[in-house]
């Protein structure tokens, strides 16, 4: 019977893991094949006239704010202006970025309306050899040998190039050729320009200048001051020798100067971010004002300032507009191949979209981490329901133990798993991980090579575990904006499931036997307890309080364990569903927590000893009865609580087993109002608590601890009888008093350890009890004592610096 029912292997033994691997990915591989091939997004064409003359769009940057028009005014008199020239439009709205700058104060750069334009072969190469010197000039890092190349054309999917701009909004050529030419100059010919200087009268128009000494320092100068370098250097300097500008040059910089050489003034060059988001500025600071020697100093390779200035916020535009740009593109592709999916996520917002497939090394804010901790809840119900109604292992899914069962979940929503997925459907290349830095971060029409012109980037393809991410972040989104039947479409689409009959929902529960003479009984306590009525069939609600150890049933009902597994799902996503929407300001950690404190085995247990399930629940445990009588000891007359007690797992069960039986009766809302109701006290007590709050009272001891201590804590358990024998020095509390570690006791000791260092022993009769006890000791003296969890804090996260820097032993790194 059990090799019919496909639950022997060819060689006639019990399946294995890799069996059930097997068997499902023959299914996901029949349902792969009916798909039409992934069409890749290919980068735009050239549009060429006849005569010869490239068809571009031309897109105005315009940079505003009080004291850059100032600035502007001073530095930029032809009135130049930045822009980007692309190939095809873009389709995405780029909203207006707002910046503050210490020497500038609050600054605006906004992308202006299009113009499409044609440009000959000539302008079109001056504008790829202009945004490499420009952006050169303001993004490579000054320390390391490497420099930005352009892309060919055809290697992105969005091609741009930053040019200059007349007034009038056309391509200003003999602008971009003349800063060409400068940067093109060699050192003898800086060095004239500097020389030929006046000596008396203001520059025609202020210049960059480097110190011969030091080519990588810019200074903004103005003319020729009264004083020479004979003059007194005005600031304190450690050195008694330095009394004029001479000696200060000569000491300091090992560059000697005539006495009688002209001083010009000159200010360092402005604050240039390299961030993507700026923190408030209290108030502008003023530009330092120096006086350089004119024998010391040679013009910079990028001598306009009017330009210069221009690029101040010119890697944030083309960064968000890149991000912007790679959601549109994402909604193409997914119209493309995948039109169920492009369906709902056109009608999202687009910044949630973006949001959606943002790591959050790209950005600690707005990034996908609680979409995706949702979306995982979302995948575990969708994968369920297409376990339970598929229609290619419908007949062999209904004879698979509990187990078997959820191996084939954990299997199916694997990161593995997940992440061929993503790669096999081109998603990965839209997904967001690199963050606004010198380091991380190339423009995608770009490369960045070494002296050899070969290249440094990295493919531009998010790793397994962020393709996995991004997958359940989507699928958090759509049930979020729409609904869950919304969601179960889209992971068809991304075939993320196996086929199945969702209709059919009570496929694998319906049965034509006789249901037992105590079934309208338990059908009233299911409905009782989940709100959900009336339950259609009867023999649903006996089967979710029947325990596998129950053999004298005559209806030949089967026990609660496939029920358990599916309102297992049910309730992951219920709790996480409310706690999403109803605790907001909770950063994702506390949501994690809060959810393992709702739907842990104490919380399942307590809830099911209140509403008296434990009294119908039929079994053959001959030791249930006094099991059951310990806890309600504990609970009631001993006052234990949630964490003080071991409750038997059955309890707890039969709480999910209920949920899945609302689930199959009524389908999807059923299942979820059925948690609502029963759960809605828990809710209640947590609705609205702060973090501290939620912390202090709510949070599940063991979990708690981990968290806040993370790699330093660890907690071992063992009875006391090897306590004694091992570590006879550390004290235990037993009860209520400090002892002795007893060589005859029996009781379960847990330890709560600091880097292998035992901080705190407890005992008690029961394992879990004595974890739980142990870690809300100590979570109650980190409460008390501040300035102590402030510094274990600082102690993890160097820890996990260091950690990740390559160092693995955590004593060497705290010594």
């Amino acid at each position: 019977r059990l090799y019919k029912h496909g639950l022997l292997n060819e060689r006639l033994l019990p399946l294995s893991k890799k069996d059930i691997r097997e068997r499902f990915m023959e299914a996901s591989r029949k349902s792969s094949q009916q798909k039409a091939t992934v069409n890749v997004l290919q980068p735009p064409t050239h549009k060429v006239d006849e005569t010869g003359k490239t068809r571009v769009l031309l897109h105005p940057i315009a940079l505003d704010g009080s004291k850059i028009r100032e600035f502007m005014k001073q530095l930029n008199p032809e009135g130049l202006k930045l822009g980007i020239l692309s190939f095809a439009p873009i389709t995405t709205d780029i909203p207006k970025y707002e910046y503050s700058l210490g020497h500038f104060g609050d600054v605006s750069c906004t992308l202006g309306p299009s113009k499409e334009v044609l440009i000959s072969s000539l302008e079109l190469d001056t504008a790829t050899k202009f945004f490499e010197l420009i952006w050169n000039h303001r993004w490579r890092r000054r320390t390391r040998d490497l420099e930005f190349v352009c892309l060919q054309h055809s290697s992105t999917y969005f091609p741009y190039r930053v040019v200059c701009l007349k007034k009038d909004g056309n391509i200003n050529l003999t602008a971009m050729c003349r800063s060409l030419g400068e940067n093109n100059r060699s050192a003898a010919e800086r060095i004239a320009v500097v020389e030929g200087a006046s000596k008396t009268e203001p520059l025609v128009r202020p210049r960059l200048w480097s110190p011969r000494y030091d080519e990588l320092s810019v200074y903004l100068v103005y003319g020729a001051s009264t004083e020479t370098a004979g003059a007194t250097f005005p600031f304190d300097h450690q050195d008694e020798r330095v009394k004029t500008y001479k000696d200060y040059y000569s000491i300091r910089h090992n560059f000697d100067v005539a006495e009688d050489c002209t001083l010009f003034d000159a200010v360092r060059m402005w604050q240039m971010p390299n961030r993507a988001w700026s923190e408030k500025q209290e108030e502008i600071k003023e530009m330092k004002r120096v006086k350089l020697p004119q024998d010391a100093c040679m013009e910079a390779k990028f001598a306009n300032p009017g330009l210069s200035l221009l690029t101040i916020l010119l890697p944030q535009l083309c960064y968000h507009m890149e991000q912007r740009i790679s959601a549109s593109k994402f909604l193409e592709h997914a119209k493309s191949n995948f039109p169920v999916l492009e369906k709902y996520l056109s009608k999202i917002p687009p910044l949630k979209l973006l949001n959606s497939i943002t790591a959050k090394s790209c950005n600690d804010q707005d990034n996908y981490d609680k979409l995706e901790w949702l979306g995982d809840g979302v995948l575990k119900m969708v994968q369920t329901d297409s376990l339970i109604n598929s229609t290619e292992l419908g007949s062999w899914i209904r004879n698979l133990p509990e187990g078997y069962l959820d191996t084939a979940r954990s299997f199916m929503g694997s990161n593995a798993n997940l992440m061929q997925a993503c790669k096999k459907l081109k998603l990965d290349i839209f997904i967001q991980t690199e963050s606004l830095s010198r380091g991380c971060w190339t423009p995608v029409s770009m490369d960045l090579v070494d002296a050899d012109k070969s290249s440094t980037r990295l493919e531009r393809k998010a790793d397994g575990k962020v393709c996995a991410d991004v997958l359940e972040s989507l699928l958090g989104l759509v049930f979020l904006q729409f609904d869950y039947r919304a969601a179960l479409e889209c992971a068809d689409a991304l075939q993320l499931t196996i086929p199945h009959r969702y209709a059919e929902a009570r496929l694998a529960f319906e049965s034509k036997r006789k249901v037992g003479t105590s079934s309208s009984r338990l059908v009233e306590v299911a409905e009782a307890f989940t709100g959900y009525k009336p339950f259609r069939l009867a023999s649903v609600a006996e089967e979710a309080l029947t325990h596998p150890t129950e053999l004298s049933n005559k209806s030949n009902c089967a026990s609660y364990e496939k029920l358990e597994w599916i309102g297992d799902a049910v309730l992951c996503l219920a709790a996480r569903t409310w706690i999403y929407k109803n605790c907001p300001q909770l950063e994702l950690g506390d949501m994690v927590l809060l959810e393992s404190s709702l739907v842990c085995n104490e919380t399942l247990a307590f809830l099911s000893h209140k509403c008296g399930l434990p009294g119908y629940m039929r079994h053959g445990d001959q030791s249930f009865p006094a099991r059951l009588e310990s806890y309600a000891w504990s609970v009631g007359e001993l006052g234990r609580g949630l964490w003080g007690t071991d409750p038997p797992k059955s309890i707890a069960d039969i709480v999910e087993s209920l949920l899945g039986a609302a689930h199959v009766d009524g389908g999807f809302e059923a299942g979820q109002r059925a948690v609502y109701h029963a759960l809605k006290p828990m809710f209640l007590a947590v609705k609205g608590a702060t973090a501290e709050e939620l912390q202090k009272y709510c949070y599940h001891p063991k979990r708690n601890i981990l968290s806040e201590l993370g790699c330093l804590a660890s907690v071992d358990t063992l009875m006391q009888e090897s306590l004694a024998q091992n570590e006879p020095n550390v004290r235990l509390w037993a009860e209520d008093a400090w002892v002795s570690p007893d060589s005859g006791g029996s009781k379960s000791v847990s330890i709560l350890r600091c880097l292998d260092n035992p901080i705190l022993a407890v005992s008690d009769a029961v394992m879990s009890s004595s974890i739980n006890r142990v870690c809300a000791f100590v979570l109650a003296f980190l409460a008390e004592n501040k300035k102590f969890l402030e510094r274990t804090r600082e102690m993890k996260a160097d820890i996990q610096r260091s950690l990740t820097g390559g160092k693995q032993d955590k004593q060497v790194i705290v010594g």
